[in-house]
């Protein structure tokens, strides 16, 4: 088991990281400056691959599910009863196409499960059929598990030069907990596992870092195409 707790570039945790074990847990803290939230990443690898995914679909939930095998109850749970909620639906699509952008390349073919989630048939059967149908080699599902708002002020400008007062903005931010599975088709266990948790961050600037670097770490631990 390695691990690396101090403060670090995550081009430097990669560059020393290498997969020879069949499971490793490695930490990284990164502070962000700006507009882009902090947060901490722990990935688990349970399996190597020697050639890596090209087809892949992606599913974003909302809801505090944990993922060790994707059996008909867990979709019941996690994905059919999740996904049958139309008031999140929007922000699952939104999310699904921001994660596929960033994991699109040449050599990936990426799909969207809300492209395909037909809410009067889908039952795990159905879901089963699909991948088959697009012949999909994995399933990269993106949970979030937990959120919570934070009210930050931020100090306005100077009213009144004699007594200096300020006028503060009150901005709410987010914390936010997320689970990523990579699982593999037809076995429907998860081969890798990642907890990214967001400290103070705008939903958008969340969503693009999550998308940014969990490619970035499938990538370097050579799990789908660049």
């Amino acid at each position: 088991m390695k691990s690396f707790k101090n403060i670090i570039s995550i081009n430097d945790v990669f560059h020393s990281f290498s997969m020879k074990k069949p499971c490793v847990i490695f930490s990284v803290f990164l502070i962000i400056h700006g507009c882009a939230p902090s947060y901490t990443v722990s990935v688990s690898a349970e399996k190597e691959l020697a050639i890596p995914f090209n087809s892949f679909l992606v599913i974003y939930l909302d809801g505090a599910c944990e993922i060790n095998f994707l059996d008909s109850t867990t979709y019941d749970v996690c994905l059919k009863d999740i996904f049958a909620d139309t008031s999140s639906f929007q922000f699952q699509v939104e999310s699904e196409k921001t994660l596929s952008k960033r994991l699109s390349s040449s050599h990936n073919d990426i799909k969207k499960f809300t492209d395909f989630f037909d809410a009067g048939n889908n039952s795990y059967a159905y879901f089963r059929n699909m991948l088959d149908s697009l012949k999909i080699d994995a399933i990269l599902l993106i949970n979030r598990t937990g959120y919570q708002h934070v009210p930050l002020m931020y100090p306005g400008n100077v009213v009144n030069t004699t007594n200096t007062s300020h006028i503060g903005t009150e901005i709410a931010k987010l914390n936010a907990e997320y689970k990523c599975y990579l699982i593999q088709s037809h076995s429907y266990f998860p081969i890798w596992s990642a907890k990214f948790d967001f400290t103070a961050g705008r939903k958008t600037s969340i969503r693009n870092t999550l998308a940014k670097e969990l490619t970035k770490v499938l990538r370097d631990g050579h799990y789908i195409f660049r």
